[in-house]
């Protein structure tokens, strides 16, 4: 249970998306969520939808 409240904590928190040994799909996902919500805040939306 602490195992998966660490990863849910993880994923809401993507301070450096590491790869993990095992990704999982819920840890693939929460991957790709990171790195489109980094890439918002980074102001680099803009470069995808043009």
């Amino acid at each position: 249970m602490a195992a998966k409240k660490r990863k849910s904590k993880v994923a809401k928190k993507p301070k450096k998306t590491k790869k993990t040994a095992k990704p999982s799909k819920k840890s693939l996902v929460a991957v790709a969520t990171a790195s489109v919500e980094t890439a918002i805040s980074a102001g680099t939306e803009t470069q995808y939808t043009k």
